[in-house]
């Protein structure tokens, strides 16, 4: 009976262990803060995987990345833009529409923006992209994107992939 006891302990124990180690403590810690701290510094890390941080801090994130891709010298700026078009953060589109129609910006940022514009509001991105697709350079080439509704256009870098770490 004793070592029944022991037995049944001891098995009690291990499924204790194993259902805390199946749930996910990193978001419990991850502050916004934390967030775009790791975002900023991850190194070695496949492209497609660099917005993860964010991806995995959701909402909570979002009015930090908005604060920082107005400032033009922000690291991985590109990836902070494609994270807000990726999670479909309406209140992010005044500043994207910013980028988008700032002449100084580089095109590729205005790209981007495009892109973001379109995954949040389809209408929108479309009408856009009409007024830039003769353009010569990245801009002109996602707005044929955005036109053609391309799988580019449309591909988006879900939590589980981000979660898992998922690398395409």
């Amino acid at each position: 009976m004793k070592k029944y006891l022991k037995i049944t302990g001891v098995l009690f124990f291990l499924l204790i262990v194993a259902y805390f180690l199946s749930l996910d403590f990193s978001q419990i810690y991850l502050t916004p803060e934390g967030a775009l701290k790791q975002f900023y510094s991850q190194n070695d890390v496949a492209e497609d995987m660099i917005m993860d941080p964010l991806i995995l801090a959701g909402e909570k994130v979002v009015p930090l990345v908005i604060q920082d891709i107005k400032n033009k010298n922000m690291p991985r700026r590109r990836y902070a833009i494609g994270f807000l078009g990726n999670g479909s953060y309406q209140i992010a589109l005044p500043v994207l529409t910013e980028i988008l129609d700032d002449a100084k910006e580089k095109p590729y940022f205005r790209g981007d923006a495009l892109i973001a514009i379109y995954k949040i509001n389809k209408n929108i991105g479309v009408e856009l992209a009409k007024k830039y697709q003769t353009v010569d350079n990245h801009l002109g080439l996602m707005s044929l994107e955005v036109l053609s509704d391309s799988q580019y256009a449309n591909w988006r870098r879900s939590y589980s992939d981000a979660k898992n770490r998922v690398h395409y």
